[in-house]
């Protein structure tokens, strides 16, 4: 997985770039606050849900009794907001 992040981060970094070079953005002192510019995670795709209906209310009920966060259920349906090669 670390050679697929590593490839697409590379990709998006010379579209950033090129972007920039070509003038279709305007990103004032790119150059200077380059890295803050190309600053970027990945997020890996939220697994399928089996049965939703189930899968809601369990999330419903361990966000009331407080065996989860809200983050915690939001990233198990929406998806991962660590980066895709943890």
């Amino acid at each position: 997985m670390e050679l697929l992040t590593d490839f697409m981060s590379e990709v998006y970094e010379t579209f950033v770039i090129s972007c920039y070079l070509s003038g279709l953005v305007d990103m004032p002192g790119f150059w200077d606050k380059k890295a803050e510019y190309l600053s970027h995670t990945w997020t890996k795709a939220p697994k399928k849900w089996i049965d939703p209906a189930k899968e809601s209310t369990a999330g419903k009920t361990a966000l009331q009794s407080g065996q989860k966060t809200f983050q915690d259920v939001c990233t198990c349906r929406f998806g991962s907001r660590e980066p895709a090669g943890s």
